[in-house]
């Protein structure tokens, strides 16, 4: 997945100064219609998907605790470093809040605020999945399970969730599923309110 992602981009870059204005204005209109359509397609997955109710009784509160210390975290990091690099805080806030799902909030701030902030997100959260993949055996085995589910964010649900239930415990990557569904309910009511900042 990660492969075409940069594939993908790699060639949207090459070429983006080959096409004609005319393409390039309805660009925005399409991204829009496709965002729609990702949510949409979210939402019927976490809808159909009758574990996560079976789920959320049986784990209880750390259902709901985790990933919201994970909200907190992603976007108090994202608070830090931007006073660390004098980085505007809203637009700090923005990409932190995304919680690593870079394929909605990059395309979301190129749209509503810059091409760059857009880039900016879509490559921090990219690499938050990436690094992820990596250091998440190693957090498991020093920090503990739970610990295990953060540094991927909202692609615990998915891309991240093998990995954690290799190097934790099926109990575990239950949480770990929840949790990547409930960041990603998070961020479409998150990050609107973060760019009423920017």
């Amino acid at each position: 997945m990660t492969r075409l992602i940069v594939i993908t981009l790699a060639l949207g870059v090459l070429t983006g100064p080959l096409l004609p204005q005319g393409v390039v204005a309805v660009l925005g209109d399409v991204t829009t219609i496709a965002l729609g359509v990702m949510l949409f397609c979210v939402g019927v997955d976490l809808g159909r998907n009758r574990q996560i109710l079976a789920c959320l009784r049986s784990q209880g509160l750390a259902t709901l605790v985790i990933p919201l210390l994970i909200a907190v975290g992603s976007i108090g990091g994202a608070v830090i470093f931007g006073l660390l690099v004098n980085f505007p805080l809203p637009q700090a806030m923005a990409v932190g809040s995304a919680f690593g799902w870079y394929s909605l909030v990059g395309p979301m701030l190129a749209e509503v605020h810059s091409p760059k902030l857009g880039a900016i997100a879509f490559l921090a959260n990219a690499l938050r999945e990436f690094i992820s993949l990596l250091i998440i055996p190693m957090i498991a085995k020093y920090c503990g399970p739970w610990s295990a589910i953060a540094p991927s964010g909202a692609a615990a649900m998915d891309v991240t969730l093998p990995v954690v239930a290799r190097t934790t415990s099926p109990e575990n990557s239950i949480l770990a599923f929840l949790s990547g569904a409930v960041l990603s309910v998070l961020v479409p009511i998150i990050l609107p309110l973060i760019i009423q900042l920017l």
